[in-house]
């Protein structure tokens, strides 16, 4: 056998070159792994989405209740990322307060201008434009405002009612009482407001500027009811002793009750009736009431038959 160029036969070379030629091929064994950002999504891999194909992911908030965000693709583990926070978008007319959104475009989240006065909005970064509100409620007390509700009565020194202006003006000003809560118009609530101690009894007083009126005061100081005196005392000993008498009593502070008085004659001689006799040791009624009166306490009036019109 002619030998070849490397000194071997050369039939013994083909034969080695038909060997390799015809041997069976060899392949390479790869794990078949996530490979994101290559820009192709692998779904055998896993994949979900692929950072760098867009189209794979944008659209997966449509179909949540958050359809018209943006989602995103995990960069590592190549899967979509469509949930509240990703999803939820400010001006998609849905408040995510655990995103920081107050409002979003006309949903209000049921609030409304502090003090109720004006137009509350939402700003383009779903937070409260007040710019149309009152400024009521700011936190801020202002001209024009008795308190704010949004300061506490510390900060404010709550006043007394007396230091109030009254819905009976100057002429009537308050003369007891604490005032309440600052309102939501930025004014002291003022029911609890009252006349009990200007020396004159008030029946029915506006006690607000909404109209709300004070209990009817029985007395005030040395002035009395008459009607309200003898009904509630309709009861007592001295009247069950003498029909035309009644105990001798104070006025309550609060100008809503009677207080008997601990004297050694108890009783009095009520206004209408009988002038009680020289000798006796009961007064008019009407001496009692009002010390300071220069009228006569008890004078008897007859009429032309000589009968008893009035004392």
């Amino acid at each position: 056998m002619r030998p070849g160029p490397w000194g071997a036969p050369l039939g013994a070379l083909l034969s080695v070159l038909v060997g390799v030629a015809l041997a069976p091929a060899c392949t390479l064994a790869l794990d078949h792994g996530i490979a994101c950002g290559d820009g192709y999504v692998d779904r055998e891999a896993g994949e979900e989405c692929d950072p760098g194909d867009p189209g794979s992911y944008v659209n997966a908030c449509v179909g949540t209740n958050r359809p018209d965000g943006v989602a995103a693709c995990d960069p590592i583990t190549c899967t979509i990322i469509n949930d509240l926070h990703q999803c939820a978008v400010c001006g998609d007319g849905r408040v995510d307060e655990s995103l920081g959104e107050q409002c979003d475009g006309d949903e209000l989240n049921g609030r409304t201008c502090p003090g109720g006065v004006g137009i509350l909005q939402c700003d383009t970064s779903c937070h409260f434009d007040t710019s149309e509100c009152d400024s009521c409620g700011n936190g801020i007390l202002e001209e024009g405002e008795e308190c704010d509700p949004d300061l506490d009565d510390l900060t404010m020194g709550k006043p007394s009612c007396a230091d109030l202006p009254s819905p009976m003006g100057p002429s009537q000003p308050y003369t007891s009482g604490t005032p309440g809560t600052c309102r939501d118009d930025c004014r002291w609530e003022r029911t609890s407001c009252g006349f009990c101690g200007n020396g004159k009894v008030d029946r029915e007083a506006p006690l607000d500027f909404d109209g709300n009126v004070n209990i009817p005061e029985w007395c005030d100081g040395n002035q009395f009811h008459a009607d309200t005196l003898n009904q509630e005392l309709s009861s007592t000993a001295c009247s069950q002793a003498n029909a035309n008498l009644r105990p001798i009593v104070a006025c309550a502070d609060n100008c809503l009750d009677f207080i008997p008085l601990d004297l050694r004659q108890p009783c009095c001689v009520k206004t209408g009736a009988a002038c009680p006799g020289p000798e006796s040791t009961v007064r008019c009624c009407f001496e009692v009431d009002n010390p300071d009166s220069t009228l006569a306490p008890c004078q008897n009036v007859f009429d032309n038959m000589g009968q008893l019109v009035e004392a």
